[in-house]
């Protein structure tokens, strides 16, 4: 019998594997996409400037503000910017655009007087001992069974 103590370690070779993409997804052709998308978005903005995170009123911000009111009145045929009482030019005061500014909306709800504190709630009522009585009757497995 042939015996060894130790085996030869086995020949493997590896070989990068390179990946080729043709058509829909080449690297030309996806270039070519995002190079159309921006051309779309830049046609479509008409030259305005991008939407920036700064808090500073800047063009596009008032833009937005005025296509806000007129999707408004589109939607519900009455424009948001006219008061409803006297019919004058009402002005935007605050946008609140985050999530966590309750209390800046109930500031100004307050100073226009439109805040209601509410009381409250009061607790539960106890619950009658009528109401949890429940009748144990006893039913043969096989009459349930035939229900079904």
């Amino acid at each position: 019998m042939f015996q060894t103590k130790s085996r030869p370690p086995p020949l493997v070779y590896t070989v990068p594997q390179t990946v080729r993409y043709y058509g829909w997804y080449s690297n030309k052709a996806r270039g070519m996409r995002a190079k159309a998308a921006e051309q779309a978005k830049a046609k479509q903005s008409n030259g305005l400037e991008p939407l920036t995170t700064d808090e500073s009123d800047t063009p596009y911000r008032k833009l937005c503000r005025m296509r806000w009111s007129a999707l408004i009145k589109r939607v519900y045929e009455v424009d948001p910017l006219c008061c409803p009482q006297c019919g004058g030019a009402m002005t935007i005061v605050a946008f609140v655009e985050q999530k966590d500014q309750a209390d800046v909306i109930e500031r100004i709800l307050k100073h226009c007087q439109l805040w209601n504190d509410y009381p409250p709630r009061a607790p539960p009522k106890p619950a009658a001992a009528s109401e949890f009585e429940l009748e144990v009757e006893y039913v043969d497995f096989d009459e349930f069974l035939m229900g079904f």
